[in-house]
Order: structure tokens, then C-alpha cells, then sequence
């Protein structure tokens, strides 16, 4: 049995099959499972909870839970799959956007938020702290710099690279890791571990609990030696058959410096940063799942969503509806010009919602007809929201959709970006003076 969610010919129709739910475990009682990509198939409830569980957890890729011989199959989806599989509301993709977005944005930025403006922003000089927000500065009239340390309005000369001016300007982080307790690693010779280490990759806190020397670090996946600070990889390799007992390397000292995360890689369309260092990803276990959030049934089919008025200028409430998402046949293109866009009487706005500048969301026009809106091209779009957010011809931002850094080059129809969908905005920030 197959329901189509739109009538484009491009779409993929749902697959429903008799089964039981892979997610759960629960045996087929006259319910039908919607099939997803790696052949298993799903409750359409169970799949939605199992994604909100993910994120709860901190993990921004999707993957399949269901044992295989014993093992994860770990196959990836796509959000736009999720999406479409569980059906979501408008409400849910607006909440699954953003939240999936911001997780997503923790791999590909450094950022913080303007203690004025509340914007999202990360530093082009990662080697210094006073920052000068562009944003404030366009609002204002006049500079306004802040210490990305300490987060408070710039005091002191010169830029120096660990502290202003400020009282009790420092890394509270330098003083958790001099101030630690020891302890003696267990299953292994080495005594006398600082409990607290910065990850040698992204420079995240990360304490030591129990099992062996090699923790796994929860922000970049990187696995590391907690008594030698080596990936674990390569300490591993210096001493075989007795790297658990102890490490080639003497123990390290406390750590006095956070390593910054150099995120050097592309890393469009969901590819691993490159850090030079493995990515290891796990998969939660089914029972980290509560069984409050597996709803029972497969969700009703829900009507489409009514177009907005073309005169009304603000958001209107997400209709409890899923907007269709087909992809478009190739179609010319019709070049986006920054700006108003001018519309016949009745024609429908096309349009995205961005989030992350000054604290709310602001909507942003794209086009007037569908094909024209999915053959938009990210740069296009960038350049509209520029204009519309930064009141300017060209900023220096990151987009983000989901769990996916937008490639400039790409259209909206690569990443399936639809009508109303969420994007996230990162504005990258010059050094002070």
C-alpha cells in the first residue's frame, strides 16, 4: 500500500508495509508501518519520538535503531525523509528545524551570542577575544565591541588573545582543569589523573567517570587517551597488546591552554569537518527512548495547508497541516533581485523563515511562483537575506537547514528546503581594533 503526500512525480511515494515497528519492537496488530530508505520499517509516531530522543541526546544526524544480527544498522535519513515518513506537522518541522540546526551549527561554527543583540555570531580571528558585532555596530552608529571570553562590553588596548580588561576576566574553564581533583585511572597503571580534561580536538570539558583510559568525546566524536592526551588511535598503536595497562607517553600534565576547534573543512551537504582526527558516532540504545513518547498509532493523514493571504506582512500561526515538499523538474530560472518582490493580486509568497539574528525570526521573501522558489540558488538567497536583515548588498554568514551547512552553489530543491521552512543565520564577526 502507498499514500501519496503530493502529486509531484519527483516525490517518492510512502511505502507502507505489514510489520512490526523497528524503533519499538512492538508486533504488527493490524497497524502498517511506513517503510523508510534502509528498508526498515517504522511507526510513524515511534519514528517521531525516536528523532525528538536524538536530539535530546545531542546528536543532529538521524540514524536507524534497528538491531541487525545484533548490531545498530545505523543508516543515516535525511531530514526531508523524516519529515515526510512521520508526517510532521508545521509546528513539528518549525521545532525539528531549529532545534536539529542549532545542534548542527555547534560542528560547523564556534558561536556565541552578542551580549547586546542576542545574535548568533562566531569569530573570523579564532587567536583573539575582542570582537566587534557588526550588528550593534550598524544599529548604533558607532563600534561596539565585546570580549568573547567573558561576554561583556570591551575594556582595555591592544588585542590580547586570553582576557580583557574587565574584573575576573578569565577562562573558567583554566581554573576547573588546575583545580581538579586526581584519580587513579582504572584497569590501568597510570595514578594520579587529573579527573577533568579538555578534549585535545574542540576543547570541550570533558570528566572522567568510570572503565578504561579512552573517553569518547559527546561534541566532535573524537576518541582520545585521557592519561596521555593523544587520539586513541595513536596512542594505541605506540604500545601494542598493553595500551590499556599504561601509554608510550609519560602522563600528561594539567592542561593550562583550551584547544580551539578548527573547523577546516567544507562540510556542505552533512560531510564530516575535517579535524585530521576519526569521527566515531554511536547510536543510543531503544531504551533511552521513554515509552511515554511511542504513540501507538500511525498518524492520520492531514489536510493540506491553506496558502497565507498575499497582504499579510507577518508570520500567521503554523496550521496544524504538513506543507507538500515535491522536487521540481528543471526548470529556467528567473534571477532573484534583492529586495521587494512585486506580485500580481493573489499570487502567493513564497518565502523562508530565518532565525538567529537579534534574538527572533524573521521572514524573508524568495519568490512568487514554486518552480521559481525551488530553483532558487543559496547565494540568491543570501543575497536576499542580507538585504532584508542586514540592510546591505552582502553580509558574511552561515546558513544552516537542518542538520546542513547550505552550500552557496546548491539550489533550495538540493536540500529540499520548502515554503515557511526554518533556517538558521550565523554572522561571522571581525577582531576589534
Amino acid at each position: 500500500m502507498s499514500f501519496r503526500k503530493s502529486d509531484s512525480d519527483s516525490e517518492p511515494p510512502l511505502k507502507f508495509v505489514e510489520g512490526k515497528d523497528e524503533i519499538t519492537g512492538d508486533e504488527y496488530e493490524g497497524l502498517q508501518r511506513v517503510e523508510m530508505s534502509c528498508g526498515h520499517a517504522v511507526d510513524q509516531g515511534s519514528l517521531t519520538a525516536w528523532c525528538r530522543s536524538l536530539m535530546d541526546q545531542g546528536y543532529f544526524k538521524l540514524c536507524c535503531p534497528a538491531d541487525v544480527n545484533g548490531e545498530k544498522c545505523g543508516a543515516q535519513w535525511s531530514y526531508p525523509e523524516v519529515r515526510r515518513c512521520a508526517m510532521l506537522s508545521n509546528e513539528e518541522q518549525h521545532q525539528f528545524e531549529q532545534k536539529l540546526a542549532l545542534l548542527a551549527a555547534r560542528l560547523y561554527c564556534d558561536f556565541k551570542e552578542c551580549p547586546r543583540c542576542k545574535s548568533l555570531v562566531e569569530r573570523k580571528e579564532l587567536t583573539t577575544v575582542r570582537v566587534l558585532c557588526t550588528i550593534c555596530t550598524s544599529t548604533l552608529g558607532a563600534g561596539y565591541e565585546f570580549c568573547w571570553q567573558c561576554l561583556k562590553s570591551w575594556k582595555g588596548t591592544g588585542t590580547p588573545p586570553d582576557h580583557c580588561a574587565n574584573v575576573g576576566c578569565q577562562d573558567p574553564n583554566l581554573e576547573v582543569l588546575a583545580s581538579c581533583a586526581t584519580k587513579d585511572l582504572p584497569g590501568s597503571e597510570i595514578l594520579a589523573c587529573p579527573s577533568i580534561r579538555a578534549c585535545p580536538t574542540c576543547g570541550l570539558l570533558i570528566e572522567h567517570k568510570e572503565k578504561c583510559k579512552y573517553v569518547m568525546c559527546s561534541r566532535c566524536h573524537v576518541e582520545f587517551c585521557f592519561a596521555c592526551l593523544e587520539l586513541a588511535q595513536a596512542c594505541q598503536a605506540t604500545r601494542a597488546g598493553a595500551w590499556f595497562k599504561c601509554c608510550a607517553k609519560p602522563l600528561a600534565p594539567r592542561q593550562t591552554h583550551i584547544p580551539v576547534w578548527s573547523r577546516t573543512g567544507g562540510g556542505y551537504g552533512g560531510d564530516e569537518v575535517n579535524t585530521g582526527h576519526r569521527v566515531q558516532s554511536r547510536i543510543p540504545a531503544l531504551s533511552e527512548v521513554s515509552r511515554k513518547d511511542r504513540p501507538g498509532k500511525v498518524k492520520e493523514q492531514r489536510g493540506q495547508p491553506q496558502p497565507r493571504p498575499a497582504a499579510c506582512s507577518q508570520p500567521s500561526p503554523r496550521p496544524d497541516a504538513a506543507a507538500p515538499c515535491p522536487r521540481a523538474a528543471s526548470i529556467p530560472v528567473r534571477p532573484s533581485v534583492p529586495g521587494s518582490l512585486h506580485r500580481s493580486w493573489g499570487e502567493m509568497l513564497f518565502q523562508v523563515v530565518v532565525c538567529g539574528l537579534r534574538g527572533r525570526e524573521t521572514v524573508v521573501d524568495v519568490a512568487t511562483s514554486e518552480d521559481t522558489f525551488k530553483q532558487t540558488t543559496v547565494q540568491q538567497l543570501m543575497l536576499l537575506v542580507s538585504k532584508k536583515m542586514l540592510h546591505k548588498e552582502s553580509g558574511d554568514f552561515t546558513l544552516l537547514f537542518a542538520n546542513e551547512r547550505l552550500d552557496p552553489m546548491k539550489r533550495l530543491q538540493d536540500y529540499a528546503i520548502s515554503n515557511k521552512s526554518s533556517l538558521l543565520m550565523v554572522v561571522k564577526l571581525p577582531g576589534g581594533a
